[in-house]
């Protein structure tokens, strides 16, 4: 790690400043963004509205927005216990073809065997994707250590 030094080092350190104090605002206003949000929607519940106009400013919607997702573990369990009760064969079998498995990699396999050197590295590396992030973390100073 390299910390250094900047030569138009003021200017740098208003940056980090300026950067530092904003994300400790922001910290603090999605916490109380998030509380007040909360507070008006139980508000405009409790009120029985779904929508108000401040007259010349702005309005506000509020609307229940419901999401539905299926549980593909057990509507899989669901659909083997039916085709199990079924006593039509024909229909047992549509009901079970309603699942489909795909092929899923055992990545501890795929070590064992690469260690083995029965799969080569370079084979699989058009499969290995990297990701690189940028990340700023702001903390506490470091002590600054003195030339003896």
């Amino acid at each position: 790690m390299k910390i250094g030094t900047v030569e138009s080092q003021n200017n740098f350190e208003t940056i980090l400043r300026r950067c530092n104090e904003l994300k400790e605002k922001e910290k603090i206003i999605k916490s109380e963004t998030k509380k007040l949000v909360d507070d008006v929607k139980t508000k405009f519940e409790s009120l029985g509205l779904n929508e108000y106009n401040i007259p010349g400013e702005f309005c506000v919607k509020c609307s229940k927005v419901e999401k539905t997702s299926m549980n593909e573990d057990k509507l899989i369990d669901i659909l083997i216990n039916l085709s199990k009760l079924e006593t039509d064969d024909r229909l047992a079998e549509s009901v079970k073809s309603c699942i489909e498995y795909k092929p899923t990699i055992n990545e501890k396999k795929v070590q064992q065997l690469i260690y083995q050197g029965i799969i080569n590295i370079e084979d699989i590396a058009p499969a290995v994707e990297t990701t690189t992030q940028t990340r700023l973390t702001f903390g506490n100073p470091r002590k600054e250590v003195q030339d003896v």
